[in-house]
């Protein structure tokens, strides 16, 4: 009996003492990171108009708390975000 309990404990222990997976995990990064930007821009050759610009803003346990959109069209820049 006190082998099953003392291997009961192990495995209860192993089970509660993994680290979430989080989204940066997910993007191959490590350490504190705070926000991610990317940007897109015209296929055409020597041009350098942004077409697009995504910020995403993670907490401190490495999740995505907000996506701001930035898409310009037509000369005109539209926005959204998003929180999670």
């Amino acid at each position: 009996m006190k082998k099953f309990l003392l291997i009961f404990f192990l495995i209860l222990q192993n089970v509660y003492s993994q680290k979430n997976y989080t989204e940066l995990q997910e993007l191959g990064l490590h350490g504190n990171v705070e926000s991610i930007i990317t940007k897109s821009y015209s296929s055409k050759i020597d041009s350098t108009d942004l077409i697009s610009k995504q910020i995403a803003i993670f907490n401190k346990k490495g999740n995505i708390i907000k996506i701001i959109d930035s898409i310009y069209e037509s000369g005109k820049l539209k926005v959204a975000e998003k929180e999670y």
